[in-house]
């Protein structure tokens, strides 16, 4: 009902800042946000996709940005990206509610933005735009080995991922070596600060917005499966450890042997190895590992999962697929 509409989560506060994420850089970009809620006089409201059924459960599984909310005892309303044409906010809104993404994972329509008053909505995005626009941009600037990156709070546009007028940044260089998830979080941390700063400037009439620069603009395009598909003849052990770290998260690394997919769980580089063929591997019995040769350095692998079946240890792996079949060298790839 209309009464039940307008009714907010507190009415003694004057602003409702209606949070759309879903995954964990989204819960730890809110929890700044929830932390300075009463510094920044505003009640919180969730919003995100529902539930999903991960193969092999039985029960469905709440996003953690869901879990989040239920733990802070805050609204969490499910809504799918597809959804939010028609979707309508739960509470009456009042001229200086805030919407704010993080990691939602959908486009907010003109519709709904245009129930906000100006630069009322707000996107954190882990990179310095208009770099890495996109759904994966810390993953890509892994990937690549280019680590000077940072954070933008933008306002969101209804035409397009990425193209709003920038509210703030912060550069920040990631750790040589650092796995995706250790990324995550400290950008996240960063965004979550940076988020705070554009409310405390919003709320007073002190914020300044400059246009993006589209030239300078690159694409941090979706993860895909293919992406973790090692080619040992185009890539050097260092290039796919640096994919292991950006993408093992979402799609392990892979390669094929025998026509069945392989996947290579736990890494390691000798950077010096020799140059020999790329793709064949031996075992090394010093660093109980298999040995994959690359264009430039070895990889050596400690543990592997073939398709269809379990991970196991790289010296029980080898005996199996080498060893019980006379075996020196297997050839990975082809």
């Amino acid at each position: 009902t209309l009464l039940e509409r307008s009714m907010r989560p507190s009415a003694s506060l004057k602003r409702l800042v209606s949070f759309f994420g879903s995954d964990h850089f989204s819960c730890r970009t809110f929890e700044h946000l929830w932390r300075a809620r009463n510094e920044l006089g505003v009640s919180l409201h969730c919003v995100g996709p529902p539930a999903h059924l991960p193969r092999g459960n039985i029960e469905p599984v709440a996003t953690p940005l869901e879990q989040l909310a239920q733990a802070r005892e805050l609204q969490y309303e499910s809504v799918r990206a597809s959804d939010l044409p028609s979707w309508k906010p739960p509470y009456e809104r009042q001229v200086d509610d805030v919407l704010v993404t993080a990691s939602y994972g959908g486009m907010i329509p003109r519709g709904l933005l245009d129930r906000y008053a100006e630069h009322h909505c707000l996107n954190v995005h882990p990179s310095l735009l208009p770099v890495w626009r996109g759904s994966a941009p810390i993953e890509r600037a892994i990937a690549t080995g280019k680590l000077d990156t940072g954070v933008t709070v933008q306002t969101l546009s209804p035409d397009a991922f990425d193209r709003g007028l920038i509210l703030a940044s912060e550069a920040h260089t990631l750790e040589d070596g650092a796995m995706y998830a250790v990324a995550r979080d400290q950008l996240a941390n960063i965004g979550g600060d940076l988020l705070v700063r554009v409310l405390q400037q919003l709320f007073a009439g002190k914020l300044t917005s400059r246009e993006q620069d589209n030239h300078k603009a690159t694409i941090a395009r979706k993860l895909r499966h293919q992406d973790s598909r090692i080619d040992f003849a185009s890539h050097s052990a260092s290039q796919i450890m640096q994919h292991h770290r950006a993408f093992s998260h979402r799609h392990p690394i892979w390669t094929t042997y025998l026509d069945r997919n392989l996947v290579l769980l736990k890494l390691d580089v000798d950077a010096n190895g020799h140059v020999g063929s790329p793709g064949s591997a031996r075992w090394d019995d010093g660093r109980q590992s298999v040995r994959i040769e690359t264009i430039q350095g070895d990889l050596l692998v400690s543990e592997l999962q073939l398709t269809g079946g379990k991970p196991q240890g790289a010296r029980s792996w080898w005996r199996g697929h080498a060893i019980s079949r006379g075996h020196k060298s297997l050839i990975f790839g082809t």
